[in-house]
């Protein structure tokens, strides 16, 4: 057996095999928040708001077999070339507003439903579930099946500090919110809060939402500083708001 390794069914594929030790949040995301000791700084969503520890590596479990492992790595490989390359975050960003061009919208979606469904079949998340959609996007993953527009709706916001600059704070741990009927969970990590909104039969809303990560290539963010940003349905309504507005 491989160091790390261990033998169980595969969450992705559920065959009988070696599974890897598994990043839930991948390495990248957290990359860019080491501190000067080479720790990360891992956050969790109270009722008081964001609540802050360091911690020596990401989460990590055996989750997925080798093959698997590599289906998942590939959408993390498209995702960080994209989000750190010439046409994903500037390193300043001085509007409330931010629009990207040009991202591959299949796998940017997968890349983020990716992480959501890793949370939600992790036991480091126990209460986390995608309940009857947690098969329905592990088949979507496995397959690379593209996903339509207004399925799954994913909005963010990008962090900023106090001169503008991109800000990567820390990665935390879901909050559990509904939007239209629909769970969504609010996640911290890669600068952004991003919110999964929960659903394959959206709402006129929810498919009004879904435009913030469109089939053409353009993503829609709000942008805020790190201190400041709306988090859970709150920052649902700012986004409607800036879409409403017509805001480019």
């Amino acid at each position: 057996m491989i160091p790390g390794e261990k033998h169980d069914t595969c969450k992705l594929c559920c065959k009988d095999a070696q599974l890897c030790k598994s990043h839930i949040v991948p390495e990248f995301c957290y990359g860019r928040i080491y501190n000067e000791k080479h720790q990360l700084i891992e956050g969790w969503f109270g009722e008081n708001g964001l609540k802050k520890r360091t911690i020596q590596k990401g989460y990590r479990e055996h989750l997925l077999c080798a093959d698997c492992e590599g289906i998942i790595s590939r959408y993390e490989k498209a995702y960080s070339e994209y989000w750190y390359g010439p046409n994903g975050l500037p390193e300043e960003v001085n509007v409330d507003h931010l629009v990207l061009q040009k991202a591959d919208y299949h796998k940017f979606k997968l890349f983020h439903l990716s992480i959501i469904w890793r949370i939600s079949v992790s036991k480091v998340f126990s209460s986390i579930s995608l309940g009857p959609y947690d098969d329905a996007i592990r088949k979507i993953l496995l397959n690379g099946i593209s996903v339509p527009q207004g399925h799954y709706p994913i909005l963010g916001c990008v962090l900023t500090d106090d001169e503008g600059r991109f800000a990567h704070n820390e990665v935390s741990t879901p909050l559990i919110g509904r939007h239209d009927g629909s769970r969504c969970y609010t996640l911290r990590y890669a600068g952004c809060d991003w919110i999964f909104i929960i659903t394959d039969h959206p709402t006129r809303a929810q498919v009004k939402l879904s435009e913030a990560v469109s089939t053409d290539g353009k993503i829609t963010l709000l942008s805020m500083h790190f201190a400041k940003a709306p988090i859970g349905r709150h920052m649902i309504e700012a986004l409607w708001q800036a879409q409403k507005g017509g805001k480019r």
